[in-house]
């Protein structure tokens, strides 16, 4: 192909991310974007292509990579790679390494579950540490494929088979409807250097599998064009599941008898007049509200609490996963977090420490019938931490943003353990280290304006301890009244 040619590829690919962009409302003039960036193929050429729309749209543009650590050197040269991308761009870039195994391990995740929390947890602490108001990712037409595939594979429902969302609260995919050879010839014509991981060609992986075995059979044998066909399915599913959605929002309402902190309460009566899609939908929609997410709730999950509905019998339980439980009593079907989350939250309460700094004071915590002693002092003159006990903390004062707040723990309460990488719910702390019950009711923690620095009495935060860099130190001392 002739370099005139190219060009005239280039541009036209380019033209259609523009397309996508303006389509699904992506960007907005002046907007602050952070391009998560692997080193891969895709993401390179995202990086290029948001550096090209640069003047266009305005955009600031900084470059973020989570080394997970997964494949030892390899991920040190991806790391180092995209440093050197970032170098050249002339971009911000931020990088940290991440100990997944240990977060998959302490959180029981599948690998990919654990490097997808940890990645996510990254984009979004600089979001917020460095005001930007978009992530950009590199998911493609192909991506978008196979993960409807792999969900059709499983049996899934309607909303397994929208595939990725091109937009989602604040990531962006200009990408996704791009398909994959196309962004491999731009990269090409452009002499754009990327990186390969050989894990994604490892076919103990289903997905892998997928990719390079499942779809280049159904392109050969098939349909030669079934990656744009899945995206099809994708796309009119998704917009379908929209509109539903929007309706199921007054039939929900109608439902509902009562919603509070991890519980909510629905007509047994009315979730059996209607229609069996829309009792589905009401009832995932009732599980994400008390779960925050419908992670490992199938459609058979769901089936059974609607059977549950139409039974005649009038008290039956289910236990689903994430420590859901589903009750029928009577009239009413109630859907609720287990008995374990329940009994270590309380009526909430909080106290703020209306302060800029805390050279010493003393408050009395009226809820907890206990009390908070703060102090400050030099690293040079700490004591053996050691041999200070539960009760007494220590804290980086730089790495703390002021004011401070004690307060009752909530349901889904999350925080990064001193000694651990990424962040593990309370509940599964308490869990690990055998917490008791009475004990857990007592518990409450200490924030700054961002973090959980400090479950009081048990353990401070890994992000809040002190290192051999630091200076000013922050004492809290707690004991009952």
């Amino acid at each position: 192909m002739r370099p005139e040619q190219k060009n005239v590829f280039c541009k036209n690919l380019i033209k259609a991310v523009v397309f996508i962009i303006k389509t699904e409302k992506m960007l907005s003039l002046n907007d602050s974007v952070l391009i998560g960036v692997s080193g891969g193929p895709d993401s390179v050429a995202l990086l290029d292509i948001l550096c090209v729309l640069a003047g266009d749209f305005n955009l600031k543009l900084a470059i973020a990579h989570l080394n997970h650590g997964l494949r030892k050197t390899e991920s040190d040269k991806d790391a180092d790679f995209v440093a050197s991308l970032a170098e050249k761009a002339g971009l911000p870039c931020y990088i940290k390494k991440a100990d997944v195994f240990s977060y998959q391990k302490n959180n029981r995740l599948s690998l990919e579950e654990a490097a997808r929390d940890v990645r996510y947890d990254f984009f979004k602490d600089l979001l917020k540490t460095h005001a930007f108001n978009k992530i950009a990712l590199g998911h493609q037409a192909n991506d978008n494929a196979e993960l409807i595939l792999m969900y059709l594979l499983r049996g899934s429902g309607p909303l397994g088979i929208t595939g990725i969302p091109p937009v989602r609260d604040q990531i962006i995919r200009p990408l996704i409807e791009i398909k994959k050879n196309d962004i491999l010839l731009y990269l090409k014509y452009k002499n754009i250097q990327f990186r390969l991981d050989k894990s994604n060609r490892d076919l103990r992986h289903t997905r892998n599998r997928i990719r390079h075995q499942l779809i280049p059979d159904l392109q050969k044998h098939y349909n030669p064009k079934i990656i744009s066909a899945l995206n099809r399915l994708g796309k009119i599913t998704r917009a379908e599941d929209n509109w539903q959605g929007n309706i199921i929002d007054d039939i929900f309402k109608a439902c509902l008898l009562n919603q509070s902190s991890g519980k909510i309460s629905l007509s047994i009566i009315k979730l059996a007049d209607i229609h069996l899609a829309a009792r589905r939908r009401i009832i995932r929609k009732a599980i994400y509200a008390i779960k925050g997410d419908l992670k490992r709730i199938t459609a058979g999950h769901v089936d059974a609490v609607c059977s549950l509905i139409t039974k005649h019998r009038l008290k039956s339980r289910l236990n689903l996963p994430g420590g859901i439980i589903i009750i029928r009593q009577d009239r009413q079907l109630f859907i609720k977090t287990n008995a374990l989350a329940e009994n270590f939250i309380n009526p909430h309460w909080e106290q703020h420490f209306q302060l800029n700094s805390l050279p010493f004071s003393l408050h009395f915590l009226k809820e907890a019938n206990a009390w908070l002693r703060f102090s400050e002092t030099r690293v040079d003159n700490l004591p053996d931490i050691r041999k200070t006990g539960p009760n007494i903390a220590f804290f980086d004062s730089a790495k703390i943003i002021f004011p401070l707040k004690a307060r009752s723990l909530k349901l889904g309460d999350r925080f990064s353990p001193l000694g651990m990488r990424g962040s593990q719910k309370i509940k599964k702390f308490f869990i690990n280290n055998k917490i008791s019950e009475s004990a857990r009711k007592k518990a409450f923690i200490l924030q700054d304006q961002e973090h959980i620095i400090w479950l009081v009495g048990y353990r401070i935060a890994q992000s809040a301890k002190i290192t051999i860099t630091s200076k000013s130190v922050l004492k809290a001392e707690f004991f009952l009244a």
